[in-house]
């Protein structure tokens, strides 16, 4: 304690930022001093009274053990419950792409079923107006037909070759 007050009071460059010092008797750790300045430049020399309060240690009441009992379940609860949230959440998740993907193959087989059934349809006009011509006509009309897609492409090409512009080498 003497060491604190000689300190304190020796005013020196050590003590330019220091505004306060406690200091504890030798014998006793509950007693002590608080030395400091005044705002007239004095020191104020005070004795420090003993803590008479319960220590830090040993709060523990019924009261305290029962609140941070809560507390804890609580958020054991509510952990839980954030887990279950997530679990709930993806199986809905699973469940909507499961729903969404049997109505797309359900209309994808709905439409190849109608479309199945028109290209047959369509094969059966086909082979039923080819049989009512005669084979004589039919290999003529093949023939026109295979006459035109020649010379069609015949004058495709023709048309590019044109267009083309002549490159100098």
């Amino acid at each position: 304690m003497k060491e604190g007050a000689h300190f304190m009071d020796a005013r020196g460059k050590s003590t330019e930022h220091v505004k306060m010092c406690f200091t504890f008797a030798d014998g006793d750790t509950r007693k002590g001093r608080v030395i400091s300045y005044t705002n007239n430049g004095g020191i104020n020399n005070s004795p420090i009274a003993e803590y008479s309060g319960p220590l830090r240690m040993q709060v523990d009441e019924p009261t305290q053990i029962k609140c941070e009992q809560t507390i804890h379940m609580s958020g054991n609860l509510l952990t839980r419950y954030v887990g279950q949230r997530r679990e709930i959440s993806l199986r809905l998740k699973n469940n909507l792409r499961l729903v969404r993907r049997s109505l797309v193959n359900g209309l994808i087989r709905s439409i190849h079923a109608s479309l199945g059934y028109e290209i047959t349809n369509a094969r059966r006009k086909t082979f039923k107006l080819l049989s009512n011509v005669p084979t004589k006509k039919w290999t003529d009309l093949r023939t026109n037909w295979t006459k035109q897609l020649l010379t069609q492409q015949l004058s495709r090409c023709a048309r590019q070759t044109l267009q083309r512009p002549k490159k100098n080498w």
